[in-house]
């Protein structure tokens, strides 16, 4: 009888331990707000180009969002790592936009801080990722500040040639979801922060545009 409450309790606890370690698959609902506005960028520009809101579909193999202006949906960006490839449309357009992820225009540093920040119950780690121009670009310096949880994880795998914004160096690091990114340029701050998350089965085809696009490499 000893053994068989040993095994059961054995068993429970390596179940216990395989889903808290499943990859987090869902939708995470983000708001945008921004600061430090350039005096020069026309009224609601930012939300109009970039969004106030935005919905982020978590897959197993890649990622989906959807911004939106007003609860106006003006934009969708997708990565699917069979191809790696990033995609840009706007509702207004049917021009399809696409580089691959591993190609970048900077070279990243990322540095890994103690502050731990609650979002939504789950503790998140600040990590800085500044990306400097490479030389023959001659760009602004962009920083981000990105707050991960490890309470829910992300499968690394499929973003390990993701170099765009320093994203394969963080996730291969820490693979958690990001609940909150700031971002600082040149004629803006966006603070994008998660007000709502759920967990379920994400297929990435069912939210892609149905009309006819014409795919242009940036």
């Amino acid at each position: 009888m000893r053994a068989l409450t040993y095994i059961l309790t054995l068993f429970l606890a390596s179940s216990f331990v395989l889903l808290n370690y499943q990859p987090f698959e869902g939708t995470i609902s983000f708001q945008l707000k921004y600061s430090d506005i350039d005096e020069r960028l026309p009224n609601d520009y930012l939300c109009s180009s970039s969004g106030d809101s935005m919905i982020y579909y978590q897959a197993k193999d890649g990622y989906f969002k959807k911004f939106y202006c007003h609860d106006d949906l003006i934009q969708r960006r997708w990565f699917n790592s069979q191809d790696n490839a990033l995609h840009m449309i706007n509702e207004s357009d049917d021009t399809l936009y696409f580089y691959f992820a591993s190609e970048t225009d900077y070279n990243s540093k990322v540095e890994r801080s103690n502050i731990i920040e609650n979002i939504l119950g789950h503790p998140c780690r600040k990590f800085t990722v500044t990306l400097e121009s490479k030389e023959e670009k001659n760009l602004p310096t962009v920083v981000y500040d990105y707050y991960i949880t490890t309470d829910l994880k992300i499968d690394s795998e499929p973003f390990k040639n993701y170099k765009e914004g320093g994203y394969s160096e963080i996730i291969s690091e820490t693979p958690g979801l990001i609940l909150k990114q700031i971002y600082y340029g040149p004629y803006y701050t966006r603070t994008q922060e998660a007000v709502s998350l759920e967990q379920m089965d994400i297929k990435l085809d069912q939210h892609k545009p149905t009309r006819k696009l014409i795919k242009k490499r940036i």
